[in-house]
């Protein structure tokens, strides 16, 4: 799935359909498609995009060429029935 943001006048973040200077991308479990076109759109490395999927890639920060990928891994509160730890932790990348 691909979502693009962007904020309006007010600070409002409104989906849209294109791709500009300073949107947000939301991708969740994309399609080969929907990740083509945003490397083709945006030139950021298709193995920044790759490595980010990747649900075993540590926190890090990479520079490659004028881009720089961020991956930080945040906590959640998971709510189940086993005695497992009450947290997980969720992806946040930038690039």
């Amino acid at each position: 799935m691909l979502d693009i943001y962007l904020t309006d006048e007010l600070g409002k973040l409104t989906k849209t359909d294109e791709l500009s200077k300073g949107c947000w991308v939301n991708l969740i479990r994309p399609k080969e498609s929907e990740i083509r076109k945003i490397v083709d759109a945006t030139d950021i490395p298709l193995d920044f995009i790759k490595d980010s999927l990747d649900d075993d890639e540590r926190s890090r920060i990479e520079k490659e060429d004028d881009s720089v990928l961020i991956i930080v891994d945040f906590p959640v509160l998971v709510k189940d029935e086993s005695d497992s730890a009450p947290y997980d932790t969720i992806r946040l990348v930038l690039s």
